[in-house]
């Protein structure tokens, strides 16, 4: 909201969202594992000069099948998506309501019959897929694109490399081409809904998937801990 010269208001805070999603799970009867999706957006008037910077916020919820986070047992088939590069910008870390990129390349996706793709930024090196955040593993170390590289500030990204570093591995951000993918032992994909999904290929590359699957456990368990 700050990047985006959004003004909050005096009962816009953590404790009441906190109340209104407690409140709006209980209104739909969910108990259990839930995805909540907060939209904000600046209040109208002034096309592109706003006559207000002040704000409203939409909240929805629906439930989950499992309240834990399940290993996926399929692996999963990637590529790259190289028709439109995304720009490196003090937007690009931010989940807006701009998709046009990801939309493309979920066609890209669906007519390559893939169960996810990557998208490159503006540079050629990997920042992201779809709807995740990617790390690397190479040699016991975990590698994943820092935020400068243009990938979303993803809220399972940042408890994956936390939890990674607990669990006694070398985690380190840094850029990412084609050419690390191919030489990867493995490579996983990270969002709060899904948690962590591990790759099978990469056109003819085949990965293992130790890390993921010790990963997934950790997380499940810092989860029931809480």
């Amino acid at each position: 909201m700050k990047i985006l010269k959004m003004q909050g208001s005096k009962d816009f805070s953590g404790q009441t969202l906190e109340y209104y999603i407690e409140k709006l799970l209980n209104k739909n009867r969910i108990f259990k594992g839930a995805r909540i999706r907060l939209t904000i957006y600046r209040n109208e008037g002034g096309l592109y000069s706003p006559d207000s910077n002040t704000i409203s916020w939409l909240m929805e919820s629906s439930a989950l099948e499992d309240e834990h986070y399940e290993f996926n047992s399929k692996g999963l088939n990637i590529d790259i998506f190289d028709g439109v590069h995304k720009p490196v910008t003090v937007l690009s870390n931010l989940k807006t309501t701009n998709a046009l990129i990801y939309v493309l390349a979920g066609i890209f996706k669906t007519e390559n019959k893939l169960d996810e793709c990557l998208i490159l930024n503006q540079y050629g090196r990997i920042a992201e897929s779809i709807s995740s955040n990617v790390f690397l593993v190479k040699d016991e170390k975990i590698i994943t694109p820092p935020l400068s590289e243009g990938c979303i500030a993803g809220t399972m990204r940042h408890t994956v490399m936390y939890l990674a570093k607990r669990a006694g591995y070398s985690v380190e951000e840094r850029g990412i081409l084609e050419t690390n993918l191919l030489d990867a032992d493995e490579v996983f994909f990270t969002n709060a809904i899904q948690g962590i999904r591990w790759i099978l290929a990469y056109k003819d590359r085949r990965y293992f998937n130790f890390v993921a699957r010790k990963l997934v456990i950790e997380l499940n368990q810092e989860i029931f801990n809480a």
